[in-house]
């Protein structure tokens, strides 16, 4: 593999990852909500 190819997969991992990261964090702050008294 290239190293561009490492690189653009790298980023594309991080990128998704930032992206669950970012929607787990809405799903925990919903639930949260919703069991909070």
């Amino acid at each position: 593999m290239a190293a561009r190819d490492i690189v653009d997969v790298a980023y594309a991992a991080l990128a998704s990852r930032i992206a669950g990261d970012k929607a787990a964090g809405r799903y925990v702050a919903r639930v949260a909500l919703v069991i909070r008294p």
